[in-house]
């Protein structure tokens, strides 16, 4: 289990690393954040997958980014919040559990519009 930290309204880099590292070829890779465990996927607070908001950063290595970007936070409330959150690969009808935790989510102090 992982503690991440974020900023609301800030672009954010998740670096993960996969192993073995050869489950990110021709794999599907999930990222979701929600608010109980027990929530419907429809209902998480954030949600990517690879090619939408995930991208395979070095196959060799199994490095793996998911890119928060500031409009997806900005929905929430300016408040700081805990989210669950976990990564899961899903390959050869195979689902592969990488990593969960806690995703902190800070509230911003400038919250000026982007141009």
């Amino acid at each position: 289990m992982s503690n991440l930290t974020i900023h609301r309204g800030a672009t954010e880099q998740i670096q993960t690393f996969v192993a073995p590292a050869s489950l990110v070829t021709g794999s599907t890779i999930y990222f979701m954040a929600k608010r109980r465990k027990t929530d419907a996927d429809a209902d998480a607070v954030l949600s990517y997958s690879l090619g939408a908001g995930i991208t395979v950063e070095d196959e060799p290595t199994g490095e793996i980014i998911t890119q928060i970007e500031p409009a997806d936070t900005r929905v929430l409330d300016n408040v700081s919040q805990k989210q669950f959150y976990e990564i899961e690969i899903e390959k050869a009808d195979n689902i592969y559990h990488i990593e969960d935790g806690v995703l902190t989510i800070l509230p911003e102090v400038i919250q000026r519009a982007l141009p």
